[in-house]
């Protein structure tokens, strides 16, 4: 699985570690740091594994970008001020 063939799944897809690691070309210990870093949003339990919904990491990222643009026009215009 890729991180395209993440995007295409329906947004209520289950994944699994093994299959987001595929997609995310990461090992399982990564992807823990991802989740603890916020990176990734939190795994559901299902029967004692780990999985998340295609949707909600999507989401999450597009989240965190969102937040991350609004970061860099918030400090571009900062500067810009300061310039003047």
């Amino acid at each position: 699985m890729t991180t395209t063939a993440l995007s295409q799944l329906p947004p209520k897809a289950l994944v699994n570690t093994a299959d987001l690691c595929s997609a995310l070309c990461v090992n399982a210990r990564t992807l823990r740091r991802m989740v603890n870093s916020g990176t990734l949003p939190p795994p559901i339990r299902i029967g004692g594994s780990n999985a998340w919904f295609a949707g909600a990491v999507i989401q999450h990222w597009e989240r965190m970008a969102a937040e991350k643009s609004d970061e860099a026009r918030h400090k571009a215009q900062y500067i810009a001020q300061a310039m003047q």
